[in-house]
C-alpha cells in the first residue's frame, strides 16, 4: 500500500509541523512547492532544540555544582530558560521528594520590584522546611533562601517567599 502511487501519505516534514496530506505520486511536487515553508519549519525545529541544549547544558552544570557541594540526592532542580527575562507564572512539574509529591511556582510580576517563590504540596498537606537556590553562572552570585517557619495556617497553601530575588538582580548576567 505504501507503494501505491494514489495512496495518501502525510508530508516527510510532518512531525515538524507540516500538515499536508498528499498522495505517493504528488510527495515530489508537494516537496517542490513547500520547500521554504519546510526550510522555515527546519529553521524553527533548530531553534527550539537550541534551547533545549542551553537548557540540558544549564541543568548539568548545576548538577555538576551540586556534586561538588554534597547535595542531598532527593533535591529538586528546575531549569527556567532565559531566566531573566520571565514575566508572569512559571509552575514546575509534580516532583517527589521524602516520599511526597511537590511542585514550584514562581511569580515575576507579583511585586515591581522582586521575584516570587513558593513551594506547593501535592495530593497531601505535609509541611517542610526547605531551602530554595538560584543558580548563578558565577557560584559568588549565588541566591539562597531558606524557609523553616510553614506555619499551620498555611496548611494545603503554597509557602516561600515574596521577595526571593530582586529584578535588579535578575537582569544581571548569568542567571
Amino acid at each position: 500500500a505504501r507503494h501505491c502511487e494514489f495512496c495518501l501519505v502525510k508530508c516527510p516534514f510532518e512531525e515538524h509541523g507540516c500538515t499536508a496530506v498528499i498522495t505517493n505520486k504528488t510527495c515530489d511536487a508537494h516537496m517542490q512547492e513547500a520547500a521554504m515553508a519546510h526550510a522555515l519549519l527546519m529553521c524553527n525545529a533548530v531553534t527550539a532544540l537550541k534551547g533545549e541544549v542551553a537548557q540540558l547544558r544549564q541543568t548539568n552544570s548545576v548538577y555538576q555544582r551540586m556534586l561538588l557541594l554534597s547535595f542531598d540526592s532527593e533535591c529538586f532542580i528546575w531549569s527556567i530558560p532565559s531566566f531573566e527575562l520571565q514575566r508572569g507564572a512559571e509552575v514546575s512539574k509534580i516532583f517527589k521528594t521524602k516520599g511526597l509529591n511537590w511542585y514550584m511556582k514562581i511569580d515575576f510580576d507579583e511585586s515591581l520590584q522582586y521575584s516570587a517563590v513558593y513551594l506547593y504540596a501535592s495530593g497531601h498537606t505535609k509541611r517542610v522546611n526547605f531551602e530554595f537556590m538560584l543558580f548563578n553562572q558565577d557560584p559568588a552570585k549565588d541566591e539562597v533562601l531558606q524557609i523553616d517557619d510553614w506555619h499551620v495556617d498555611f496548611k494545603g497553601k503554597g509557602w516561600g517567599n515574596k521577595r526571593f530575588v530582586d529584578r535588579l538582580t535578575l537582569a544581571e548576567s548569568g542567571f
